[in-house]
């Protein structure tokens, strides 16, 4: 590389001085922090989450959970970690109850942590939240687990969201004999990390029949004001809608924004219909039917601008989408069309200009 290299020669001592040097200034480097994807600051926080203020009941499964979790005595006393595992059909409350038990009985526990566990990656993510926000000295997804292991207090971990039957969530479970977690899933297998006498599950399904009606008709809007006809009319939906609280949900907003509570029944039906004509030799159960029904008739109320940018929301996961990103699209948007010019780029300009 260099003319005359060949002639060039360095002394043993001179070689070892320069070794040294490299290896001090190597090892006095600042470590790399490594960000686990999907980690956002305080993503951990029970406070960053939010039971509905219209959450009606579960009262039976909230006690069952303060009879495992408190009444039955501290996981430190007992010296057993406590688990429960909620577990069902999507929609069916599995997250809201979870998060009303932790706004009822908050003051019972050292912290509450949320533990998001859809993926890996977010499980990480949250773990190393925990280690940023104890102030460990080198803040790791691992180093945030083992602190809690090493915490012989009465903290609560909700991880939720464990839905994929490709996850080991035991291996991210603090490995120690104290400590209660609360896993809400899909996933009925997950039953096998609550067995013994610390651990236990309830499967969620439709709400009872009272319930129910005052779910819709809290999102329906409708006060004191409902009259005998109106509340016999919410009943006969609520009914139609398998008291599924998901459905309920949906039913209840599109009724409070489109003013239709006795025309609602007959636009039902007509979207049941819709859906089986598309796939006729299809069979839907009603969970299915009456997920899809109301979420199809709120949807097609919605302008294509606005679907478009919920399409693109899709592929995110679906909390905490940071506006500064559309913000960032906006601000470069030019850059991207001088560099990749085309009909796909003039495509999202026209859809972030009508948003």
């Amino acid at each position: 590389m260099f003319a005359h290299a060949t002639q060039f020669e360095i002394n043993n001592s001179t070689f070892q001085t320069a070794q040294t040097i490299n290896t001090t200034i190597f090892n006095n480097l600042p470590e790399k922090k490594t960000v686990p994807s999907g980690y956002q600051e305080g993503m951990s926080n029970i406070t960053s989450q939010h039971c509905p203020p219209e959450f009606i009941g579960r009262k039976d499964l909230i006690s069952s959970l303060e009879m495992h979790f408190i009444k039955g005595g501290s996981s430190t006393a007992q010296r057993k970690q406590k688990r429960y595992l909620l577990w069902g059909l999507g929609g069916s409350g599995k997250t809201q109850t979870a998060l009303e038990f932790a706004s009822q009985f908050e003051n019972q526990f050292t912290k509450v942590w949320m533990i998001h566990a859809a993926s890996e990656s977010l499980i990480q993510a949250s773990f190393y939240d925990v280690a940023m926000q104890t102030n460990q000295p080198q803040p790791t997804w691992l180093s945030g687990k083992r602190w809690l292991e090493t915490q012989k207090e009465d903290w609560l971990l909700i991880y939720d969201n464990a839905d994929d039957p490709e996850l080991k969530l035991g291996k991210f479970m603090p490995t120690c004999r104290h400590g209660n977690v609360i896993i809400t899933s899909r996933n009925a297998a997950l039953i096998q990390l609550t067995m013994g006498p610390a651990g236990s599950n309830t499967e969620l399904k439709d709400m009872g029949h009272t319930d129910a009606v005052q779910l819709l008709m809290t999102y329906a809007g409708m006060g004191h004001n409902a009259t005998v006809k109106d509340q016999l009319m919410v009943e006969k939906i609520a009914q139609s809608l398998c008291c599924f609280p998901l459905a309920l949900v949906q039913a209840g907003a599109y009724i409070q924004q489109q003013h239709c509570l006795y025309g609602y029944l007959e636009r039902l039906e007509s979207q049941r219909a819709q859906i089986m004509s598309m796939n006729a030799s299809q069979s839907y159960d009603d969970y299915t039917l009456s997920v899809y029904s109301t979420w199809n008739l709120s949807w097609n109320k919605l302008q294509n601008s606005a679907q478009e940018f919920l399409k693109i929301c899709s592929c995110m996961h679906f909390e905490n989408i940071p506006r500064e990103m559309f913000q960032r699209v906006v601000d470069n948007i030019d850059k991207v069309n001088q560099v990749h010019p085309g009909p796909l780029v003039d495509q999202v300009i026209d859809l972030l200009e009508k948003l």
